[in-house]
């Protein structure tokens, strides 16, 4: 696949995804909720779509993670779920400026 492809695909993967922005919801029990619009209502939130939910035990295979505790446990569930929360801007942005520094590159060899 080319980079443009590909580009293209990464593109057309973040606009088919739900509209953002997204955010993150911890329901206090060890889950972390991702989600769509997601807004305060003084007794909880409220969202437009929950986007994914985060488990309270994850399947941890990898040996070096023995000695985590829950609370580092919670700490990296927390840190997975706010990367995908962000992914929905993230993508977005890096795509445009990718294809803003390929616009600039493009210009600056047809003036050359």
């Amino acid at each position: 696949m080319t980079d443009a492809r590909r580009l293209n695909t990464i593109a057309g993967r973040a606009q088919s995804a739900t509209p953002g922005p997204w955010g993150t919801y911890e329901d206090g029990i060890g889950r972390i909720d991702i989600a769509a619009d997601l807004k305060p209502t003084g007794h909880g939130y409220r969202c437009r779509r929950q986007i994914a939910q985060t488990v309270e035990y994850p399947i941890d295979n990898d040996r070096s993670h023995e000695h985590w505790t829950e609370e580092d446990d919670q700490k990296q569930i927390v840190a997975d779920a706010e990367f995908i929360a962000q992914a929905r801007e993230d993508v977005a942005w890096l795509v445009a400026r990718v294809r803003e520094l390929e616009a600039a590159l493009q210009a600056a060899g047809e003036s050359a």
